[in-house]
Order: C-alpha cells, then structure tokens, then sequence
C-alpha cells in the first residue's frame, strides 16, 4: 500500500507564523527545493543548523522554535495515536 506519510509539525508552525519555506530559503541562500527535503525528514535527524535556519526566518529564538515545533509534534502524536 502507498499511503504517504504526514507532513511533520514543521509545516504547520510554518504556515501558523505565516512563513513559506521559500522564504526561509531565500533568506538562508539555500533553494527552496533543499529546504523541501529537509523538511520532510523526521524531526529526529533534523540538525541544529535548520532549527537556526526557521528561527532566521520567523524572528524568534531557537530555543523558542524548537520548543514550539517540538510541542505541535507531540500533539499530533497524541491524535494520531487516539486515531489508530
């Protein structure tokens, strides 16, 4: 079965700050496809430097960015797991 997986909580933060990943791209120097595929990765392996890359983006703290992340990511752990 080809079921796709869902998208990891970066892509809603980023949609809830209003920031497009192109733009996180642009002002990172990086194109806008590497940032894509980076995205997709499981938190997990994300690095440091991409955290450093959205909080460039949406103005804020890394600690602050990855906390937030990090919390949409439980959240949608715990609905998945109540759906399953």
């Amino acid at each position: 079965m080809n079921v796709e997986k869902r998208k990891n909580a970066i892509w809603y933060y980023l949609a809830r700050e209003g920031v497009r990943p192109s733009k996180v791209a642009r002002l990172n120097g990086v194109t806008r496809q590497t940032i894509n595929l980076k995205f997709k990765r499981d938190l997990d392996g994300l690095s440091l430097a991409s955290y450093k890359q959205i909080a460039r983006a949406v103005e804020k703290p890394v600690g602050v960015v990855i906390d937030e992340i990090l919390g949409i990511e439980q959240r949608f752990a715990e609905a998945y797991d109540e759906a399953e």
